[in-house]
């Protein structure tokens, strides 16, 4: 169009300096040769600020940044978890893999995995270029709870026991229920609970308390309790 001329060049590699020439011709003879350097486009760079959004009990949520080289988008990225010394392709949700948000943000869900346990997991771009490198990094699932503690008797009563006790949340795997077992001298069975609201063994109130009411119980008869 005009003066300006254009040309493909195909069946480079990627990731390479070519020295390429070029010059006119008309009836009257050619011109002369006139060259530059130019690269093809490169394979993603390494994946920065991976890290886990939150702990979960058996799943990590896990983000990082990774631009797109010029001339070459990244496809996808490959997510790799570490189990005996191998790595292996890690369990996605099953909406398929990492997915691309703004600003060269990727986000996806590793799960199916151990609670309570550091996971290895590494990452990597991927485009019509190649592989990038790996980056990788280390992430724990949330921990079971704890031990009660200050585990304790309200009130004596002729036929049953109120208790209560303290347990924390483990950090992102809230407790659901705790629960209660007598020792009958034969062994630890489950504890016979009071109702309460809502038809749980044990019912939770603020700063980490929880309380429950063991009931049919004998009278002036010292019984051992334990709680998880």
């Amino acid at each position: 169009e005009g003066d300006e001329w254009r040309a493909f060049v195909g069946g480079l590699l990627p990731q390479t300096v070519y020295r390429i020439c070029v010059r006119g011709r008309s009836p009257a003879g050619v011109g002369p040769w006139v060259d530059a350097s130019f690269a093809t486009a490169d394979p993603p760079a390494a994946v920065v600020g991976l890290r886990c959004l939150r702990r979960m009990p058996d799943r990590l949520p896990l983000e990082w940044r990774l631009d797109d080289p010029e001339g070459a988008a990244i496809s996808t990225c490959d997510v790799e978890v570490k189990a005996f010394r191998t790595w292996l392709s890690a369990t996605l949700e099953k909406d398929g893999g990492p997915t691309r948000g703004g600003d060269g943000i990727w986000r996806c869900d590793v799960i199916d995995l151990l609670g309570g346990t550091t996971h290895e997991v590494r990452i990597r771009g991927r485009n019509d270029a190649g592989d990038g490198p790996w980056v990788a990094g280390s992430f724990r699932t949330s921990e079971k709870p704890s031990a009660p503690q200050r585990f304790h008797c309200l009130q004596r009563s002729p036929t049953s026991l109120p208790l209560e006790w303290h347990l924390e949340d483990p950090d992102g795997a809230p407790v659901v229920t705790c629960h209660l077992e007598v020792d009958s001298g034969a062994g630890w069975r489950a504890a016979v609970i009071a109702a309460t609201p809502s038809l749980l063994a044990a019912e939770r109130l603020d700063d980490g308390r929880w309380r429950s009411t063991v009931c049919c119980l004998a009278p002036a008869t010292s019984y051992t309790l334990r709680v998880r």
